[in-house]
């Protein structure tokens, strides 16, 4: 058995994926199995993968999405943990995989959550994630480790950036849900109702590009508003069942979170009428305010309305958020 499966699904990457496995190749100390789909690329991408045939496990599917290329590589997998990674980003720390499994088998963990940097693709521009404070990287226990982390502003919801016991995973079917956009929220949402014990490392060993044309944040169509939107309703459904009222609350914030993102890519939507009564009934999230950006909207929402409020977000999201990858 390998030490740890890391899975990265590739569609139309052939300028990125060659330093994404070299920087999985390179981590020292453990033995990895690298599992790559390549999710039906008509780009050069097949043929940049062939000059690392015999470093890696490559599969090639027909195009279906991260979803189903993650999930076939959760299949495949022999390691006793796995780790997530996107095909254009890259890890910056060639000790990060055995940082992390130390800790979760230290600490008996289901998942260990690191750090990361953003690096803007235009701009060639680095920023660190906010770090995690020393009163979270000393918790362990799961509803009181996620109820500080979201009090402190954190809902690291990519599946990139972790390693997780791939136990704890197949026990409790964490799969990635297919066919939708922002699958990656939802999946979160389950793995933090089913853990007992996770942990957080203060190491910025991940760099997640920014700012590429392809991303599912660059361009926001109706299809992917609403898409977000259903993930965002099954979401809050899956945390409706949480038996924790704590941590209940916390995820409930979290999702408030994406729903301010929702309302800011909403505005602009030329037929968004067709799913206006969808988002203002989730209004009532925003009373969720554990996460601290949501007081703000909330107290927004109370003074100025909804309308005024997406409007607020949609210029956020424009013209600060992106100013500040």
């Amino acid at each position: 058995m390998k030490d740890i499966s890391v899975i990265i699904p590739v569609f139309n990457c052939e300028k990125y994926i060659g330093q994404a496995i070299d920087s999985v190749l390179s981590q020292k100390d453990v033995d990895i199995e690298l599992i790559v789909i390549n999710d039906g690329s008509t780009d050069g991408t097949l043929n940049a993968l062939k000059n690392y045939q015999s470093s890696i496990i490559l599969y090639n599917i027909s195009h279906a999405g991260a979803s189903v290329a993650r999930n076939l590589g959760i299949s495949k997998a022999t390691g006793k943990y796995i780790m997530f990674m996107d095909a254009d980003d890259f890890l910056s720390d060639v000790f990060i995989c055995r940082s992390c499994i130390n800790l979760i088998e230290n600490e008996n963990l289901d998942m260990c959550i690191f750090s990361f940097h953003y690096m803007n693709n235009e701009r060639k521009r680095h920023i660190k994630s906010k770090p995690y404070s020393k009163k979270l990287t000393n918790t362990f226990d799961a509803s009181k480790l996620t109820c500080a982390m979201v009090a402190e502003g954190h809902f690291p919801a990519s599946p990139c950036f972790r390693v997780l016991t791939k136990d704890f995973i197949k026990s409790n079917n964490l799969y990635f849900k297919e066919k939708i956009i922002s699958e990656d929220i939802e999946w979160f949402i389950r793995v933090l109702m089913f853990t007992k014990r996770y942990g957080l490392l203060d190491q910025a060993a991940y760099t997640y590009r920014t700012a590429l044309p392809n991303s599912v944040t660059y361009s926001m169509t109706f299809e992917k508003c609403e898409s977000l939107l259903h993930t965002i309703e099954v979401s809050a459904d899956h945390i409706g069942k949480a038996s924790s009222e704590s941590l209940k609350k916390a995820l409930f914030s979290c999702i408030a979170y994406e729903y301010c993102i929702l309302l800011g890519h909403y505005y602009h939507l030329p037929d968004k009428g067709m799913i206006k009564d969808r988002v203002y009934h989730l209004s009532w999230l925003l009373k969720y305010d554990m996460f601290p950006r949501i007081k703000y909207a909330k107290w927004f929402n109370q003074i100025a309305g909804m309308e005024i409020l997406s409007c607020f977000f949609d210029f956020y999201i424009r013209h600060i958020s992106k100013s500040k990858q």
